[in-house]
């Protein structure tokens, strides 16, 4: 009878010991940045599309304010991007331009959600933002849609698509629409891994945090 009882015991264990695995590591991925914004961060990308190979370097340069926000100035190649986030969301700076007669003219920019956070697997998120300029007498309308989920979980990184659906209208400009659909792969601390839009591959081969 006291050996029977032993054994039960015993067949616990494993299921406790791989709950108990479990619950760490959803700890970890929860208190972990996936999104990791300091001065300096530097990711090197091997960037792989259809005829060349290259290397994309993204760096955090500083805080800047843009609006009533403070956020971050970070540049891919020497090319500026805007980032903020917080406990619940990760934005980007979306700006789009226009040129008239030799000028450059803004005719869309705002802040869009680009991520949920935390990340759980199966979450989606859906945003629309909308705006509209004038210029030389034309109205021109902006609707920018963002739609994302969170879409497996290969041991604590994290698989996210992001689907941006642009379409733009005006008279004088016409209308253009364009879907832009994104694959990430986040790595806890240490962010982007891998990504690949429109069958171009990112592939981080080194970095410094």
């Amino acid at each position: 009878m006291g050996r029977h009882k032993y054994k039960k015991v015993s067949c616990l264990l494993p299921l406790l010991l791989l709950l108990g695995c479990k619950q760490s590591s959803l700890l970890f991925r929860a208190g972990a940045d996936y999104f990791p914004l300091k001065p300096e961060n530097t990711w090197v990308y091997l960037h792989t599309s259809y005829s060349d190979k290259d290397t994309i370097t993204l760096k955090v340069i500083k805080n800047e304010v843009i609006g009533t926000r403070e956020c971050w100035l970070l540049e891919r190649n020497g090319y500026p991007e805007y980032w903020w986030k917080d406990e619940n969301r990760v934005d980007k700076f979306y700006l789009q331009t226009i040129f008239v007669n030799g000028e450059e003219d803004t005719i869309a920019s705002f802040w869009l959600t680009w991520l949920e956070l935390p990340f759980v697997l199966g979450n989606l998120w859906s945003y629309m933002f909308k705006e509209q300029s004038y210029i030389i007498g034309d109205t021109i309308k902006v609707d920018v849609q963002v739609k994302g989920e969170v879409l497996d979980l290969d041991g604590n990184d994290y698989k996210v698509r992001v689907e941006l659906i642009e379409h733009q209208e005006s008279m004088e400009f016409g209308t253009s629409c364009d879907t832009i659909t994104c694959y990430e792969w986040y790595r806890p601390n240490i962010g982007v891994i891998k990504r690949v839009i429109d069958g171009v591959e990112e592939k981080l081969i080194s970095y410094e945090l």
